[in-house]
């Protein structure tokens, strides 16, 4: 499962600071996630904490999403 995070930082600061020199154009969070469901199907996008009582059984049914 992935958790998707907001960095809430300057990207362009970011992307100086790992040493990316070159980016290609922008694909936004939407096309990004659709690109890793395709070469991953069995990735699910969701909520990492539930709680206690929710930590076991099947994702489907007994995970917030």
């Amino acid at each position: 499962m992935i958790q998707w995070r907001n960095f809430n930082i300057d990207p362009d600061w970011y992307l100086q600071k790992v040493g990316v020199e070159e980016t290609e154009e922008p694909m936004g969070v939407r096309t990004l996630m659709r690109l890793i469901k395709e070469e991953f199907p069995q990735i699910e996008y969701g909520y990492f904490n539930p709680p206690i009582e929710r930590t076991r059984g099947n994702f489907a049914t007994d995970f917030a999403h």
